[in-house]
């Protein structure tokens, strides 16, 4: 994963936390399927307002995500990554790590 100009190595069982609003870019080379885990959080210093303003604006780039895919054949956005792994937990119920 990359954050900025600082690499790092992803461990299994391991988290990191990272400011999303610097240019980033994850990939995995491995052969099994990975799942990640992500919770997004807003900074503690943006007020109601702000936090309501850029939920808007993340909705609405989700909803052009989704127009984009309905009428071109491209796959490379958020919208298409929910579309394709959704279907990697419905329906089971050992999801559940222990």
């Amino acid at each position: 994963m990359r954050v900025g100009d600082e690499i790092k190595h992803l461990k299994e069982g391991e988290c990191i936390i990272f400011d999303d609003s610097f240019n980033h870019e994850a990939w995995h080379d491995g052969k099994k399927t990975r799942i990640n885990l992500i919770f997004d959080f807003w900074h503690p210093e943006l007020s109601d307002a702000e936090v309501k303003f850029f939920s808007m604006l993340l909705k609405s780039k989700l909803k052009g995500d989704k127009f984009m895919a309905d009428k071109f054949d491209n796959n490379d956005h958020l919208y298409a990554i929910i579309e394709q792994t959704k279907h990697i937990l419905k329906g089971r119920d050992d999801w559940w790590l222990h």
